[in-house]
């Protein structure tokens, strides 16, 4: 399984039908995964007036000591803490945002287009969107 982002977004921003959207938790933000970004585990929020914001995360190291071959010690990374997120709002981003999720065992997938920071559409791709 490879590595993707995280989107945020409310479900009455999606094109989808009233019975679909109880599925998809109106009452609190709802996570997608994508691929349309760096595939670093980031979250990714469309607001509720169209805009972008990124949860920026500073991470803290964790190092070990291990015995090296010749019988010194040294440092390495072992793990990292997260701390002090903080929300950044991208402004200019152009492009489509493709993000998806299985729902009670149905494929959701859109597509978000956006210009200059600002969501333009939302399109249903899976399940297909009776006209």
């Amino acid at each position: 399984m490879g590595m993707f982002d995280y989107i945020r977004i409310n479900p009455r921003l999606l094109p989808v039908s009233p019975e679909e959207r109880k599925k998809l938790r109106p009452s609190c933000l709802r996570q997608f995964q994508t691929k349309s970004f760096e595939k670093l585990l980031t979250v990714v929020h469309i607001t509720n007036d169209g805009k972008l914001r990124w949860l920026k995360v500073e991470y803290e190291p964790i190092l070990r000591n291990v015995k090296q071959d010749d019988g010194t010690m040294a440092s390495e990374l072992y793990d990292c803490i997260p701390g002090n997120p903080h929300w950044i709002e991208e402004t200019d981003y152009t492009g489509i945002i493709n993000f998806y999720d299985d729902v009670e065992n149905v494929w959701y997938e859109f597509n978000a287009v956006f210009e200059h920071g600002k969501l333009q559409n939302i399109i249903q791709i899976s399940p297909e969107a009776e006209c």
